[in-house]
């Protein structure tokens, strides 16, 4: 079917933060547990005194830090994007998106 094309001529800056600082925090969460189990990895790896053992803090803490801190940079450049965006959006028109209808 042919699709229609519609423009978005602005977003709303504070869903649009909320959101992206969810999709941040996810991401975040992700490298913070790999983070974790690379260096527990290399941890195990090195001689004793080397390198900190970083077992519960690389499993657990890596983790939830990288998801509050994804959330929280995430928001803020979440707000910052939306507001350029509705900002340049009014002086050309906006992001044109074609749109298809299923049956």
């Amino acid at each position: 079917m042919v699709g229609t094309t519609t423009r978005i001529r602005s977003f709303n800056v504070v869903t649009f933060a909320l959101t992206y600082g969810l999709i941040c925090a996810v991401i975040g969460v992700i490298i913070g547990l790999l983070i974790g189990i690379f260096s527990g990895a290399i941890a195990s790896l090195m001689p004793s005194g080397y390198f900190p053992n970083v077992g519960f803090v690389g499993i657990v803490l890596f983790p939830i830090a990288y998801g509050i801190g994804g959330f929280v940079v995430g928001f803020i450049e979440g707000l910052i994007l939306a507001a350029v965006y509705n900002l340049v959006a009014g002086w050309i028109g906006g992001l044109e998106v074609q749109l298809e209808t299923r049956v």
